[in-house]
């Protein structure tokens, strides 16, 4: 598009109005993925002369659901009440969702097109605004939701059984460490590397993580815990208002609860075990207790 023409188009206010939803994964690697998406949506834009009035972002957000997703939300919600705009322009299929149920991802579009809004994916570089969707463009979309639900799936399968093989050798696979533990970072030599700090990943492909008593203070309580428990018959109620009467704040920073304390003694990971795959959920499935 040229230069006059844009500016002829603004002036006259003639351009369609267009919104981009931009979404990428915490994935390693996909960092600069949401600008690079946003500048081909805006030459997109350009090229077609639709006028960007507002840009929602997800970053670092799975595409598994619309629930964990404020800038989808954002978006939908602005889709039902404004009408100041028509076009919703998204890089791929991909990161409109990858919904387990393509039904889901088709369901929201449905309701932008109820709303007079229209979803286009640039990636595939066509527009023809005289022309109604065609059957084959229909059928490729929805092939392209089954693709992008069927990557989410293997994808987390991959992920799964990385993980399990790496407790069977008795590295953690992730989470965050029990009360009064550590994180240790080992190098691809298996040598201890240094202390992860609470968000830090292992910056190492190759390198493992294992688990170390943390804080001095914090490992006297846990001795405290077991101690009551076992030598002097305290049940978890009666260790929680004890803590609680020394005034030592809980895991949460609060108040101790008998929870709190079960949770401590049930925890095989103070006897040294690796614990993983507790509970199994994968692929945004509601997570279940494995007796």
């Amino acid at each position: 598009m040229t230069w006059w023409a844009k500016q002829d188009c603004v002036a006259t206010a003639a351009c369609e109005k267009a919104v981009i939803y931009i979404r990428n994964s915490a994935d390693i690697g996909q960092e600069n993925s949401c600008d690079i998406q946003e500048e081909k949506c805006r030459a997109f834009a350009e090229k077609h002369g639709f006028e960007v009035v507002a840009v929602f972002a997800d970053r670092g957000t799975s595409g598994l659901n619309a629930e964990g997703r404020p800038g989808f939300q954002a978006m939908m919600k602005r889709v039902v009440e404004d009408n100041s705009f028509s076009i919703i322009l998204v890089y791929d299929v991909s990161r409109w969702g990858r919904f387990p149920d393509t039904d889901l991802a088709a369901y929201y579009t449905s309701l932008c097109r109820q709303h007079g809004k229209k979803v286009i994916y640039t990636d595939s570089g066509k527009f023809d605004p005289s022309q109604k969707d065609e059957f084959a463009d229909r059928l490729m979309i929805q092939i392209k939701r089954h693709q992008a639900a069927d990557y989410s799936k293997v994808l987390s399968k991959k992920t799964k059984d990385g993980a399990t093989h790496v407790a069977r050798q008795g590295y953690r696979p992730g989470g965050s460490p029990p009360y009064g533990m550590q994180r240790v970072m080992l190098n691809e030599q298996k040598q201890r590397d240094r202390v992860l700090e609470p968000g830090q990943r292992k910056g190492l492909q190759n390198g493992r993580t294992i688990l170390e008593l943390g804080d001095i203070a914090l490992q006297a309580v846990i001795r405290e815990i077991f101690g009551l428990f076992v030598t002097e018959d305290y049940s978890e109620k009666q260790i929680a208002g004890h803590l609680n009467s020394k005034g030592i704040p809980s895991p949460g920073g609060v108040s101790w609860s008998s929870g709190a304390i079960h949770k401590i003694l049930c925890d095989e990971q103070y006897a040294g075990a690796v614990v993983y795959n507790k509970t199994s959920g994968i692929f945004g499935e509601k997570s279940k207790y494995k007796h």
